[in-house]
């Protein structure tokens, strides 16, 4: 059996619907290489959404290093309770069986301020924040007026 458990890499600290979550699992060092599951809430990612890639031999050990990745949108009913559970689990047979779980929480935006302007609409100041690829995440503040931003 492998002698770590297996790791996840990509997932970002939190997700909104309409995000894509793109993300790997790797379990290293085994023989037979470990076989990889994705569940999102404890259901099965569909296989049109996970990428199996072929093991990864040590030539020196004959070691497999197994990885397993996952790209989808991010929809609604994937948080439960304002977050979604996700599950890498590895498997030899019936010999092993290891999983690693993240909990990650839905980004939502938060209410800064609320008022009425001169003109008798509402208006509120939100804040969220902006993820893009291959920075670090930064606030904004926006302005919704009756709901139109």
């Amino acid at each position: 059996p492998p002698i770590e458990q297996p790791s996840v890499t990509g997932v970002q600290a939190r997700y909104r619907p309409g995000d894509i979550l793109r993300a790997n699992c790797t379990s290293p060092n085994s023989k037979p290489a470990a076989n990889l599951t994705w569940t999102i809430n404890d259901v099965p990612i569909p296989s049109q959404y996970v990428k199996q890639y072929r093991p990864i031999k040590d030539t020196y050990t004959g070691l497999e290093t197994s990885i397993a990745g996952i790209n989808f949108m991010v929809a609604h009913d994937h948080f439960v309770k304002g977050k979604l559970k996700l599950k890498c689990s590895a498997s030899i047979h019936q010999l092993y069986h290891e999983s690693i779980e993240q909990l990650v929480p839905e980004d939502r935006p938060r209410i800064l301020a609320t008022g009425v302007s001169a003109s008798g609409h509402s208006i509120s100041l939100y804040q969220g924040t902006v993820h893009e690829p291959e920075q670090t995440d930064r606030n904004d503040a926006y302005l919704t007026v009756n709901g139109y931003k």
